[in-house]
């Protein structure tokens, strides 16, 4: 092979490997927590199956389609083996900081597998607003956290 050859070659690879490099510092580490992601649709409702040997299961279920500037309700019924650590919404095409999600069931104690949650959304200047609810569960039996993300939009006229 000629010198420009060889060259080019070696340019390319040089590339390559710059590029993968970049690409992987930019993933990451989900080795402490799992992720899982569902959209909501009309059904209203997102399930979760785990893999593991656990046969852990995540159902969230929303009351009514999620308006703004109103009161929004979910049900959140969950395996034996996992326990509701925080929850809350933020927006994806705009920042609208950590909105809080709360538990309105005073029987939470008598059955830890079922929440009734709540959550108010404020309107903005968006008329079309991308939100995620991000529910973080801990798994007694793995002793790891686990995230579940649900994506819905909103309207506002």
């Amino acid at each position: 092979m000629n010198q420009s050859i060889k060259s080019i070659l070696f340019l390319g690879a040089f590339v390559v490997l710059i590029s993968l490099a970049v690409f992987l510092t930019g993933l990451e580490k989900t080795t402490e927590t799992t992720g899982k992601q569902c959209s909501l649709d009309t059904t209203l409702m997102c399930q979760f199956n785990s893999v593991d040997t656990d046969a852990a299961q995540v159902i969230v279920k929303f009351l009514g389609k999620v308006q703004v500037e109103e009161q929004n309700q979910f049900q959140l019924i969950m395996s034996e083996n996992l326990e509701l650590a925080h929850a809350w919404i933020q927006g994806v095409n705009m920042y609208m900081g950590k909105i809080a999600v709360i538990n309105t069931d005073q029987r939470a104690q008598e059955n830890p597998d079922k929440h009734n949650l709540s959550f108010f959304i404020g309107s903005c200047s968006e008329p079309l607003m991308r939100w995620q609810l991000i529910i973080e569960l801990d798994n007694k039996l793995t002793k790891k956290p686990e995230r579940y993300f649900v994506n819905f939009s909103t309207e506002f006229p």
